[in-house]
């Protein structure tokens, strides 16, 4: 005689104790993902992963973008944080590397170094460096430039008006310029040293 009680637990082989048990490996496997996301190891995973992903495609954009020749380059007048003002028409007949950027990007500090050290490598050649830092505060930008040694023309576009007129979304964006003024590459995000080194080259042959 089965147990009373028996009914309420459905038997081995039948349909019901097979979706009962599916269910509960779902929920199971459920429950531990929630708490595998919710610990630090795992909370750090999850956000790599996705800022590698939205890094490969920012960088697939970035190539696709960067293939583009845009055309004039906006004429602009920087005043720069020594006080000394500059006009990108006075270096008509050089490569002009301009670079958009702010202290508190933290892309913008991963590639200073490499500017400068590119605009050490090809100054000899002529080749002009001008960083313009956006929206930012003068006291954060001047020790952002003396932490990594900047030693190129630098100084605040407060108004906005010239990354707007470059149309810059984000930072950093670096705009590579050749000698009839002509906008030659434009390369938004983190450049890698080959990757300017590469453009500087292009321009100069």
């Amino acid at each position: 005689m089965r147990h009373p009680w028996s009914r309420l637990v459905p038997e081995r082989n039948s349909g019901i104790w097979w979706r009962t048990r599916v269910v509960l490996w779902i929920v199971t496997v459920f429950m531990l993902a929630v708490l595998a996301i919710g610990s630090p190891f795992f909370s750090d995973l999850v956000t790599n992963t996705s800022a590698r992903i939205s890094q490969v495609r920012s960088w697939a954009g970035n190539v696709a973008d960067a293939r583009k020749t845009r055309g004039p380059a906006p004429d602009f007048t920087l005043t720069l944080f020594s006080g000394d003002t500059i006009r990108l028409a006075d270096f008509r007949g050089n490569v002009v590397v301009v670079n958009f950027w702010a202290s508190w990007c933290p892309p913008c500090r991963r590639e200073a170094s490499r500017l400068e050290a590119v605009y050490q490598r090809y100054r000899p050649r002529g080749v002009v460096f001008v960083g313009i830092d956006v929206q930012d505060e003068d006291a954060d930008a001047q020790a952002f430039i003396k932490q990594y040694g900047i030693s190129y023309p630098n100084g605040p576009d407060r108004s906005s008006r010239i990354d707007t007129d470059y149309s810059v979304t984000g930072l950093p964006t670096t705009v590579v310029i050749n000698p009839d003024g002509q906008i030659h590459r434009v390369w938004q995000g983190e450049i890698q040293e080959e990757q300017l080194t590469g453009f500087i080259e292009e321009t100069l042959r």
